[in-house]
C-alpha cells in the first residue's frame, strides 16, 4: 500500500489523489476575480472547439538517421556493420 507521511499525519495514495481532484474541481469551476468567470467555462467556450478527435490508428515511433559515409568505410546502425557499395 502507497502511502505518504506528513506533519498532518499518514495519508494513501489514493486519498490524496481524491482529495486533490475535489479541490482542483472547485478551483476550475470559481469565477477568477480579473475575468469574472470561471476556468471551466472558459475551456468550454473557447478551447474545447478547437479540440481535434483522435486519430484512428494509433502512434507508431520510428528514427530516422542519414549520414555520409567514406567510401571504403564501414557503418556501424543498430549493430548492424554494412560496407558501402563502391560505384
Amino acid at each position: 500500500m502507497n502511502s505518504c507521511e506528513s506533519r498532518l499525519g499518514t495519508f494513501s495514495l489514493a486519498a490524496l489523489d481524491t482529495a486533490i481532484g475535489e479541490l482542483l474541481e472547485d478551483l476550475n469551476n470559481r469565477p477568477m476575480r480579473h475575468v469574472g468567470r470561471s476556468r471551466r467555462e472558459l475551456f468550454e467556450e473557447i478551447e474545447r472547439a478547437a479540440f481535434k478527435p483522435l486519430p484512428t490508428t494509433p502512434f507508431e515511433y520510428a528514427e530516422w538517421n542519414s549520414a555520409k559515409v567514406h567510401p571504403t568505410t564501414i557503418s556501424n546502425f543498430s549493430r548492424h556493420c554494412t560496407r558501402r557499395p563502391i560505384g
